[in-house]
């Protein structure tokens, strides 16, 4: 699947102000690191489906919201 990376406004906040955010309301940010599980909805004709993996470019690396970040933009940050 393809990374999730959509342009929202957080290109003008700053990378501490980004930081703090994911600190405070992401559920992949642990000690500083992502966890890198991503999600993704599809509809259907007859239902939506949830798809969930994880992301080894992303998991156990240090948070990098301010470089974009699929998980932030589309499920953290509807959520402000």
């Amino acid at each position: 699947m393809k990374k999730l990376l959509p342009k929202t406004g957080k290109q003008n906040m700053s990378k501490g102000a980004l930081q703090s955010i994911a600190r405070r309301e992401c559920a992949n940010y642990h000690d500083t690191k992502c966890l890198g599980i991503m999600m993704q909805s599809e509809k259907t004709d007859k239902n939506t489906k949830l798809y969930m993996w994880k992301d080894d470019d992303m998991a156990d690396k240090p948070c990098s919201v301010e470089k974009g970040c699929g998980y932030f933009d589309i499920i953290v940050t509807p959520g402000l």
